[in-house]
């Protein structure tokens, strides 16, 4: 089939004539035989069965009365079939009475052959003794002779089928013959013929490879019939005029097309020249107005710094007064100068810490940190004004929260301090309830950096209290720098609106958020998700018996009143082991803590500086430096009791202690 469609269509039309041919006149010629053979059959039975019939008519009366050679005579006299080789009369009980042969010198043998009937009928076997059935290549016929309704015998006749074959071999070769010229005429007409269908096809053919190649539209196919081809070729050339006029329509797009793209090429030159001029503009307005912020949060700073730090000597000092003076009248003076600092002291430290996260100063620094301590410590922080107010303070940490969370202590203290200090300050009756949890915590962790780091966990605040409320429409604008609840009275409540904001900045840097549900009358709920913290369970940050057992550096440290001073021996012989831990130490103060220190010594701002002492701290405890330690314990026992005299010397003696440390373990190497 595959071989078939690959041929041209000339072949595949003499390849339909001839199978049709073949297909056709053989069936043909088979029908003709067969009719042929089964007319001359009929013919010759009905024959047969004639002369049967007479031979049993005029021999009834001699097989009846026993007259064998009458009846010989009778089957001799009517015999004019060639055909006929055997005549025979047999009686009622199947014997053989007369018989009649065509050739009279038959042996024996071959006489007996051809009346074998007499066996059949002597077998009693009459059903095989009627009709006209063939005997290999004979047609044998049967009659009964009847003589006076009775039955006398039978007549059987035999002609052999010899001229039959003979006729049908010559139908045979004659339709043979027939066929054989029929397919060279076939084959020979349609080969002829056939151009009439092809050619038309073939042409088109021609003309759609010359348009192919040469890609002239305009070439043309004549039409040379009127019938199905006539028609395929009008359609081809109809085809061509549409490619045609498409071609032009797409040529005069193109001209359109190419006079449009100038035009807008022009135009958005033109566009492109007043947006970069535009952006040119923006830029400096940008970098105008970045500058101008910069000045403003380092104008706030600097004014928050010089205002802070005799703030709090003031402070220090009223309250040193409040403890001596025994006069009401100076007492309740002092407190009001006390309570009128605290209140620009927390003003002046909103306002720069705001400064510092519009600045990007303000860093977070995670450390494994107990929340259920920082909540105990803003109940004892709020305290008396909770007894004062007569409000209760509940707590509600779930058992879902871990005992250590890698967070911004510091930042988590602010946070809650101003949530829960706003709480207090706008709820007269009822109480305050601080709500902890945690979502998605596990228990599988890993140990590194001396603490066990479990997998994430969501942390979830809630400060909730039965306070004024706050009106839907004001939801947003509370979180607005120097923004208030609009009606709320500045002289009852107080504040500069920077509290909630500083609280939102803080809790997004935390990778938080913040959000707030209230009702007028029935109180807030304020929520701050954390995505992300690590529960940590702290291992330890010093070897207490490898401290025991090598002992490094032999510190004294003396703490009088408001002076301090720090002693070491003379042993400077290390481990192998101390000296690796110590030179990592040294390294960390020379590229974190030591530019740190140089900025805070310039302000000495009392949050930062105890902050830094925090943190000199933490690395003393991890590395086992008690000199290091004990100067920050000196640090901020200064601070707490506003010693601003002796504290810009004892900060000064960082980088000395830095110093000292670096030559005993160059002395150790």
């Amino acid at each position: 089939m595959k071989t078939f469609r690959r041929l041209s269509i000339r072949h595949k039309l003499i390849l339909l004539v001839l199978f049709i041919c073949g297909s056709v006149l053989p069936v043909s010629s088979a029908f003709f035989i067969a009719n042929e053979l089964v007319t001359f059959r009929r013919g010759m039975l009905n024959e047969l069965s004639m002369l049967a019939k007479i031979i049993a008519n005029t021999g009834a009366a001699a097989v009846t009365f026993k007259d064998r050679k009458a009846a010989e005579k009778t089957m001799a006299d009517v015999n004019v079939n060639r055909h006929i080789v055997f005549i025979g009369i047999y009686t009622a009980e199947g014997d053989l009475f007369a018989e009649y042969h065509r050739d009279k010198d038959l042996p024996l043998s071959e006489k007996k052959a051809a009346g074998k009937i007499s066996e059949a009928k002597a077998a009693g076997d009459q059903g095989s003794l009627e009709g006209y059935p063939f005997f290999d290549d004979y047609l044998d016929v049967f009659e009964n002779i009847v003589f006076e309704t009775k039955s006398a015998g039978i007549v059987y006749i035999r002609a052999e089928m010899k001229e039959i074959y003979s006729h049908l071999k010559w139908y045979v070769a004659t339709c043979g013959i027939i066929l054989f010229f029929s397919f060279i005429s076939a084959y020979y007409l349609s080969s002829k013929l056939q151009s009439v269908i092809s050619q038309p096809i073939v042409e088109l053919t021609r003309i759609m490879k010359m348009i192919s190649g040469w890609k002239n539209y305009a070439v043309r196919a004549e039409r040379k019939n009127d019938d199905e081809l006539g028609m395929l070729t009008d359609g081809f050339n109809e085809m061509l005029t549409q490619i045609q006029m498409r071609d032009r329509q797409l040529d005069q797009q193109r001209e359109n097309l190419e006079y449009e793209v100038a035009m807008r090429t022009a135009e958005l030159a033109e566009a492109n020249k007043g947006l970069k001029q535009t952006v040119a503009e923006l830029k400096h307005a940008k970098e105008a107005a970045e500058i101008a912020n910069r000045i403003k949060s380092e104008f706030l700073a600097n004014m928050s710094h010089e205002i802070r730090t005799p703030l709090n000597a003031i402070l220090g000092f009223a309250e040193v007064l409040t403890d001596k003076l025994e006069d009401s009248e100076q007492e309740t003076c002092l407190k009001a100068i006390q309570l009128s600092g605290k209140a620009l002291l927390a003003l002046i430290n909103d306002i720069l810490d705001l400064s510092k996260i519009e600045a990007g100063m303000l860093e977070i620094q995670p450390s494994p940190a107990d929340v259920r301590s920082l909540v105990a410590e803003i109940r004892m922080l709020f305290l008396h004004e909770f007894e004062t107010k007569g409000l209760f303070f509940k707590s509600d940490i779930n058992e879902t929260v871990p005992e250590t969370l890698l967070l911004d202590e510091a930042r988590i203290r602010q946070i809650l301090i101003n949530l829960v200090g706003n709480a207090v300050k706008f709820t007269h009756r009822g109480g305050v309830e601080v709500r902890v949890r945690g979502e998605g915590s596990g228990l599988r962790g890993q140990i590194a950096d001396n603490a066990v780091h479990f997998s994430l966990l969501t942390l979830i605040i809630e400060i909730a209290d039965t306070g004024i409320g706050i009106p839907e429409d004001q939801l947003e604008v509370i979180f607005e720098k120097f923004r208030q609840q609009d009606g709320q009275s500045t002289r009852k409540y107080g504040g500069a609106g920077l509290g909630l904001a500083i609280t939102k900045k803080l809790t997004e840097m935390m990778n938080g958020s913040i959000s707030v549900q209230s009702r007028v009358g029935k109180g807030s709920v304020f929520r701050i998700v954390f995505s992300g913290v690590q529960a940590v369970s702290d291992l330890g940050v010093a070897d207490k018996s490898g401290e025991a057992e090598k002992s490094v550096l032999k510190e004294t440290t003396v703490l009088s009143g408001q002076k301090s001073a720090a002693a070491t021996s003379d042993e400077n012989i290390l481990s192998p082991e101390t000296l690796s831990r110590f030179s990592e130490l040294i390294s960390i103060l020379e590229k974190e803590l030591i530019p740190k220190w140089k900025e805070i010594r310039e302000t000495l701002i009392f949050d930062e500086t105890g902050a830094f002492a925090e943190q000199v701290k933490g690395k003393a405890e991890e590395y086992g430096c008690r000199l290091l330690k004990d100067w920050s314990e000196n640090i901020k026992y200064q601070l707490q009791h506003f010693d601003i005299e002796s504290l810009p010397d004892t900060f000064e003696q960082f980088f000395e202690i830095t110093e000292k440390l670096k030559r005993l373990t160059a002395d150790s190497i």
